[in-house]
């Protein structure tokens, strides 16, 4: 639930991000215990899948490649110079300084239209307290 509440912030800090026309960065600091389930809410590279049989997860789940010393995800987003406009909004991901794939379908190579990820992110949130 503490990262359904944390992606909620980071959703409504890059809205008001999108409307400024200055340019910006919002930092957040937590150990393991918070990168892990918000790696897998936000299922950067496939981590949110839901695993049923635990014969072979560690071809799946590799939990060194999420946490390891210095662990960080970074979301970087993209606008047209001047624009304020969230539909011209672009996002990559990046866990531990490496492109990660987001639960979208991309614009082209690593990056995803804002508004569909933020659609997906908020369903998925909304899922969750219902």
């Amino acid at each position: 639930m503490a990262q359904s509440h944390l992606l909620r912030n980071i959703i409504e800090s890059a809205d008001s991000a999108m409307t400024s026309p200055n340019h910006g960065a919002n930092l957040r600091f937590g150990h393991e215990v918070i990168l892990l389930p918000l790696t897998v809410l936000l299922d950067l590279d496939g981590y949110g899948v839901e695993i049923n049989d635990l014969d072979g997860i560690e071809q799946i789940w590799r939990d060194y490649e999420i946490f390891p010393m210095g662990s960080n995800i970074q979301l970087i987003f993209y606008r047209p110079e001047g624009s304020t406009n969230p539909d011209d909004v672009l996002v990559k991901a990046l866990l531990n300084e490496r492109e990660v794939t987001l639960p979208a379908t991309p614009v082209t190579g690593p990056y995803y239209r804002w508004t569909d990820l933020r659609k997906h992110y908020m369903d998925k949130i909304s899922a969750k307290t219902h």
